[in-house]
């Protein structure tokens, strides 16, 4: 494995790690709220999250190609990986969904 290949694999984790948090973030916000957990009242969980939420939302409404999604490719091709031509969110759907069916 060369230090490209580790790279881009290091930007996918990162990537996982920003969705999950997003998606996460947001049942943990609507049960902590239902159960009063105080923590989840915390100010800076509640700004990062809300902030990650928000690039997000611009990048969709700009039609940016996410800069993670764009450093992935950039650290395959260095490593002579194929590059693929589908969007991070789109290949992460479709590799939950064809490794779930039997």
């Amino acid at each position: 494995m060369s230090i490209y290949s580790f790279l881009a694999d290091a930007t996918v984790t990162v990537h996982v790690a920003y969705v999950l948090f997003v998606v996460m973030g947001l049942f943990l916000v609507v049960i902590g709220g239902l159960l009063k957990w105080r923590w989840i009242r915390n100010r800076w969980f509640r700004y990062t999250h809300l902030t990650m939420i928000g690039v997000v939302v611009i990048e969709s409404l700009l039609s940016i190609t996410c800069p993670l999604t764009t450093l992935e490719a950039y650290w395959r091709s260095q490593a002579g990986q194929a590059v693929e031509d589908s969007s991070f969110m789109g290949r992460l759907a479709s590799n939950v969904i064809l490794r779930s069916q039997p």
